[in-house]
């Protein structure tokens, strides 16, 4: 699911997400392309983004099952 939300422009990226938790939104990013994810994080209102950015952090304990969950339900909107 990650190829999908990888070839959307960054600004569709951060339309997505803003509708997301910021956890949900950071692990997104967080399997994102770095310059992608960057690009993305960039578009998102200066809160949000501080947010967002403080909650990638926190994505290595997040289980494999609920990564994959995750990008399912997101690339499923494409």
């Amino acid at each position: 699911p990650w190829a999908v939300l990888a070839a959307l422009p960054a600004g569709e990226v951060a339309g997505l997400l803003a509708a997301e938790a910021p956890e949900v939104a950071a692990v997104a990013l967080s399997k994102l392309p770095v310059a992608r994810a960057a690009e993305a994080l960039a578009l998102l209102p200066g809160e949000r983004a501080r947010r967002v950015a403080h909650a990638v952090s926190r994505t290595g304990r997040v289980a494999p099952a609920v990564v994959q969950r995750i990008g399912r339900a997101l690339a499923g909107s494409y």
